[in-house]
This record gives C-alpha cells, structure tokens and sequence, in this order.
C-alpha cells in the first residue's frame, strides 16, 4: 500500500493529475490519495476534480481532509439557505477565494441564472454527489506511522490579550469540538511549530494550507514569497516536528505530492 499526499489543490486538476501520473500514482493500484483539503476553488477544473475524487472515494481510495475552503462552501451555501442576498454572495470574499464560482460549477449555473434563482443554486448544489458524498467524508486529521496529517494544523489552547495571540499545547487536540478544529484550518501550522515551539511529540505534522514558498524565505532566506525565484518545494522542519506541502499552485502551476508507505515512511 502507499499513500499519495497533496493539498491545497484548488481544482487544478490538470495539474494534479500530471503531478499524480509522474509520482505513479494508480488506482488501480493498492494507492490512496491523502488530499489535505482546500480541494476546490480557484481553479478551472471543478467538474474534472470532483468526478476524480469521487471515483476514488467510491473506490475506497480517498482520504480527505478538510480545510477551511470546504469550511467556507458549507458556509456560503448557509448563508444563502439564510435569506442572503445571491449577489452579495457573489461580491464578497466567497467571490475572491474562489468559494462562488465553485457553487455555480457545482449547480450547473451561470452567475445570473444563480442571482435570480438563488434556491434552484442550493438545490442544486445539495444535491451533488460533492456535497452529499465528498463533504459528509472529510476527516480532520489521519495518522500513518509517526505522522500526522492535517490542513492547517494541530487545534491549541488559545489565549488572546493586548500583547496578542498566545498558542499553547492542546494535549487533547484529537477531540476537539468542530469550532475548534474548523478554527485549525485557519492556521499557519508551520508558523505555530516554528514560533511558538508546538508539536506532537514523537510525530511529525504534515500541512497545507499556507504555501511552503513563505516559510523558505522566512526561516531559511531562500527565494521571496510569490515572487519568480520562490521555493515551492516541501517546507520540512524535523526539529520543530512540521512539514508543509502547500506549492501556492496558483502561482507555480505545480503541487508537491509527498508518498508514504503502509508502515508511514516517507519514501519520496
């Protein structure tokens, strides 16, 4: 068995599945695709993405993790389901994380026919096999050998005052509440292990969510962030216990697929 590790793929599924073929993932094989959430949006490839996904999840072949983009469609689709107003869905954050367009994809709509039918957009859109299927699957967290996968990282103990945000070690982070963890999907896990000196003893955390790109130029002076000589290589930190895998592939055009064996070595 092996296990094929991607996240932040934000429907770029042209680009997953070349990274996938080079990688030689098969689904045929005894392969599973571990996806670190934060699975659409963005990209152009919604309709291509979720029959991928949902093959594989059919198949028994998927782990899916969630993140906050899965977080932020529940929520718009609440809101709609609320009273809100369809086109002031479509002028806010939802519009510019990629969260609206991902609805109308999965509705089968253009943006007016949403606008001026807003519940024929959530019927349809409840009634997909993403929302009824793909969602209700999504884990937190999976665990291989000494490795914990997740999309932001770890829930803490936080304490907010004048001075700022204080993180702490949250011995009992596998039972969090869902408010807890749908706040994890928010953080910079890198960050937070680097910084703040948090992680699971004795294991390693694998994460997304924030592109590797940023943590080379910060802790190791390598490339600038977004620019054309950015690192979007796997961020690996032993000592502080944290890989990050996001390759901001908006930017790079690329994802980082990292593969486990069934005993959770890291094989490549």
């Amino acid at each position: 068995m092996k296990y094929f590790v991607v996240s932040d793929t934000h429907s770029y599924y042209t680009i997953l599945k070349a990274t996938l073929d080079q990688k030689g993932f098969s689904p045929d094989k005894d392969h599973v695709l571990v996806l670190l959430g934060d699975a659409f949006d963005r990209g152009d490839g919604t309709a291509d993405l979720a029959e991928f996904l949902l093959s594989l999840h059919d198949r028994g072949k998927l782990i899916y993790i969630r993140g906050n983009h899965e977080d932020l469609l529940v929520k718009a689709l609440w809101q709609l389901a609320r009273g809100a107003d369809p086109l002031d869905i479509a002028l806010s954050y939802h519009a510019t994380n990629g969260t609206w367009q991902t609805l109308l994809d999965l509705a089968g709509l253009t943006e007016s026919q949403a606008i001026a039918y807003p519940q024929t957009l959530i019927a349809n859109v409840m009634a997909s096999r993403v929302y009824r299927d793909l969602l209700p699957s999504c884990a937190n967290y999976f665990e291989l050998g000494r490795y914990v996968f997740v999309h932001g990282y770890i829930p803490c103990t936080i304490t907010e005052s004048e001075s700022g945000t204080t993180y702490a070690y949250n011995p009992n982070w596998r039972d969090a509440s869902p408010s807890e963890w749908a706040d994890a999907h928010w953080y910079k896990g890198v960050e937070i292990a680097v910084e703040h000196g948090i992680w699971e003893p004795d294991q390693v955390i694998v994460c997304g969510h924030w592109h590797a790109s940023a943590f080379h130029s910060k802790y190791e002076h390598r490339g600038s962030e977004g620019g054309p000589d950015a690192d979007h290589s796997p961020y690996y930190n032993e000592q502080a216990g944290i890989i990050g895998i996001d390759g901001r592939t908006a930017i790079s055009q690329s994802i980082n697929c990292l593969v486990f064996d069934e005993g959770g070595n890291l094989l490549k």
